[in-house]
């Protein structure tokens, strides 16, 4: 490639290209060839080359006075573009040419030139002749002397318009895009929302005639343990279980779907110690529970919705009572664990425990897997725990071993989570 040498002290100008290595070879003087061939360049003038190459820059070039902003020399790009002439340019106040819009982002931009001698891409609008206004990208660089006083400034106005109608196209393709997407969400959003209001009355609806089945099975199975067929006892025993799982399936997916819809749901400081007598008491009226089988230490309040973390609580310990051993009985610590950020609950049982494999399963939705007792359930219990974990911005795991018993953890933060 060609490189241009100047020598300053000799005002030559050298055509060079590099040798092998770091030297260089002189191939000719500007008095000999020329730069540009199908350019009328003066040969003979080397400062009349620097004029053509400040007169046709790409860029439209002006030299400002940094004391009163009047235009000192102007190239005829800037004349090409705006259509005056350079008389009706030279003297004036460089403010008369730009735009009535942008007058007050100019004279900030002239009180930077002058406080710091250069301004960088600043947008700007500069009239033309003919009416109507070109966009600009203003750059401004300057020399001063030893004292820091501007003694010669040069401002570049680049012209923008191909720039800004790309941004505009840009813009409008964006605005139809967010139409689109927000059209598109607006209409998943009611399509989720009738399928959760389908799912609630389904839930409630199918409930009943269960429950039904289960009520009507429990009184036919005492009815007929009179005429002692254990055969028909062991059949209606399956009609019960199976009726309990469909009730407890039922339940969950309403319990969880009120979970999807808990935006509104209040945050506040809970009593744990108040709110675990009441979990208790509410259990006890479906299954039969012993005190003593329970140790709960003086638990530290927890910042949360009551109602979520009551369910938290409730499945966690009905799951301990579900998985207990078989001829143990059941042993279930509930504590709390705090640090200056964070407030840990947890439940430990003396039950089946889980194998190492299913650690990270057992929280997933409808996940139903009991690998000592082969017991169904719902697998909804330890989702919802997880959905309440992520409302809270909370961790939530298991530490567990087979045949020693399961310990789960939600970790809490003391403040309010964000978008509670």
């Amino acid at each position: 490639m060609l490189r241009t040498l100047i020598s300053t002290k000799a005002h030559l100008f050298r055509l060079t290209v590099p040798e092998r290595g770091h030297s260089v070879k002189e191939i000719g003087r500007l008095g000999q060839f020329k730069l540009y061939p199908d350019m009328n360049i003066p040969e003979n003038e080397p400062g009349d080359i620097y004029k053509h190459l400040y007169d046709n820059s790409p860029d439209m070039l002006v030299s400002v006075s940094p004391q009163d902003g009047s235009l000192l020399s102007c190239n005829q790009t800037l004349l090409k573009k705006t259509g005056f002439f350079k008389s009706e340019l030279i003297g004036r106040s460089v403010f008369s040419i730009y735009d009535e819009s942008c007058q007050q982002d100019a004279k900030d931009a002239f009180k930077t030139f002058q406080a710091l001698g250069k301004v960088s891409d600043v947008r700007l609008r500069i009239k033309k002749k003919s009416g109507g206004f070109i966009p600009v990208l203003l750059n401004v660089s300057s020399v001063k002397d030893q004292n820091g006083k501007i003694l010669y400034s040069i401002s570049s106005w680049r012209d923008i318009t191909e720039q800004i109608e790309l941004e505009q196209k840009v813009e409008q393709s964006n605005k139809k895009l967010r139409k689109i997407v927000e059209s598109k969400s607006k209409q998943l959003h009611i399509s989720n929302r009738d399928i959760r209001e389908y799912l609630y009355a389904s839930a409630h609806y199918f409930r009943e005639p269960v429950r039904t089945v289960c009520s009507f099975s429990k009184l036919l199975k005492i009815h007929i343990k009179e005429l002692n067929d254990a055969q028909s006892d062991e059949y209606l025993d399956q009609i019960v279980v199976g009726a309990q799982l469909i009730d407890e399936l039922f339940r969950g997916l309403i319990n969880y779907n009120r979970l999807e819809n808990s935006d509104q749901d209040p945050f506040g400081e809970i009593n744990m110690n108040l709110l675990l007598n009441e979990v208790l008491s509410e259990l006890s009226k479906d299954i039969i529970i012993k005190m003593e089988w329970f140790k709960i230490s003086n638990l530290d309040p927890i910042i949360g919705n009551d109602w979520q973390i009551k369910l938290v609580c409730k499945e966690l310990i009905n799951n301990a009572l579900r998985f207990r051993q078989k001829g143990i009985d059941p042993y279930i610590e509930v504590q709390t664990y705090s640090t200056d950020e964070k407030v840990t609950l947890c439940v430990s049982d003396n039950g089946v425990g889980i194998a190492d494999e299913y650690h990270h399963k057992i929280f997933q939705l409808f996940y139903s897997y009991d690998s000592v007792n082969k017991q169904k359930y719902s697998g909804i219990g330890l989702a919802q725990c997880r959905r309440i974990a992520e409302l809270h911005q909370a961790d939530l795991w298991v530490e567990s071993k087979v045949e020693e018993g399961s310990r789960f953890c939600i970790s809490f933060t003391k403040h309010k989570p964000f978008n509670s």
